[in-house]
């Protein structure tokens, strides 16, 4: 973005319909990203943000995007301590400074399902703009986020997009939990594995889901849409 290689924010909208506690956020990167780059997430009020204040409710430490997050293609940062969100409107927040287009981060801006109005946003010379659909940043109340472990290897996942049917193949065999998690990081379908399967999706919205797969001693998250 012109003027915003450090500082630029991406905002995008949550509508809280009961207490959600917040632990921390998971962020889909799109193709470009690079290593070296740092992020913070936040949380920020709705009514605020739309004021053109960015001031926010909570936020993370800086996160440095590694080798490791390149090979994911997520990265999942924790606050410091879980944020209890009241019923109400509320905005994820994400500040990326590249060192002047050094090293670049690059958010996935789902496009698979329109949405409307300022269901995302950019923050920019102190100014929202509301040229982008749906950036990729979820909630997540799940409390180990953040925490280091083993990157599950030898697993793929496919068609993707898919229009429902998913297939999740693994290179070594095993006892495997896959859970699926929606926007805001719930777990909406568990499934546990032998090897190889077919997982059954066509019940659900359309949009974007993330598979965290798991071996119980090492895990890998893979994102597939739903068309």
């Amino acid at each position: 973005f012109t003027g915003g290689a450090d500082g630029v924010m991406g905002f995008t909208y949550y509508p809280i319909i009961e207490e959600f506690a917040v632990t921390g956020m998971q962020i889909e990167l799109a193709n470009g990203t690079v290593g070296g780059g740092t992020l913070q997430v936040s949380l920020h009020d709705s009514t605020t943000l739309m004021a053109d204040d960015p001031t926010p409710i909570e936020v993370s430490n800086d996160h440095e995007v590694t080798q490791a997050d390149l090979d994911a293609g997520v990265i999942n940062v924790a606050f410091d301590n879980p944020v209890t969100l009241d019923p109400g409107s509320y905005y994820a927040g994400i500040t990326m400074y590249s060192n002047e287009n050094a090293n670049d981060i690059r958010v996935l801006d789902d496009l698979t399902v329109p949405q409307p109005g300022i269901s995302s946003a950019l923050f920019l010379d102190a100014t929202l703009y509301s040229n982008i659909n749906a950036l990729a940043l979820r909630l997540s109340s799940d409390p180990t986020i953040g925490m280091e472990e083993s990157r599950l290897t030898g697993v793929g996942v496919y068609p993707n997009p898919s229009t429902g049917l998913v297939n999740v193949a693994f290179v070594n065999t095993g006892k495997y939990t896959v859970d699926v998690l929606n926007s805001l990081g719930q777990t909406v379908q568990r499934t546990r594995m032998n090897g190889t399967s077919t997982m059954d999706l066509s019940t659900m919205p359309k949009g974007v889901y993330s598979l965290r797969i798991s071996n119980g001693t090492a895990t890998t998250v893979d994102r597939v849409v739903l068309q």
